[in-house]
């Protein structure tokens, strides 16, 4: 998070691997190595707040 003194805003982003594996071009399953979900938080010198 991070947070300006002068004016408050703040932003807070996470990742994860949601599924651990999927099928791969043989339809085998094979592991999945990078992220599928991410979440972010925002929040605006304006006062504006926003999240998905």
């Amino acid at each position: 998070m991070v947070v300006n003194q002068q004016s408050r805003y703040a932003v807070s982003a996470r990742t994860a691997i949601v599924i651990d594996e999927r099928p791969g071009a043989d339809g085998a399953p094979v592991p999945v190595e990078g992220n599928d979900v991410a979440w972010l938080s925002l929040e605006l010198a304006s006062g504006g707040y926003g999240n998905c």
